[in-house]
């Protein structure tokens, strides 16, 4: 991920994947998280 971002410069496809990903992940985490409190 690392090699990504210093090949790439800011307003890349590359690095918007990146964040795309994070925050996509995010989300799955807030989501089992939230269903873990809940059941």
């Amino acid at each position: 991920m690392s090699e990504c971002t210093t090949k790439c410069p800011s307003k890349s496809p590359c690095l918007k994947g990146i964040l795309a990903l994070g925050a996509i992940a995010g989300l799955i985490f807030f989501f089992v998280k939230k269903k873990k409190c809940n059941g």
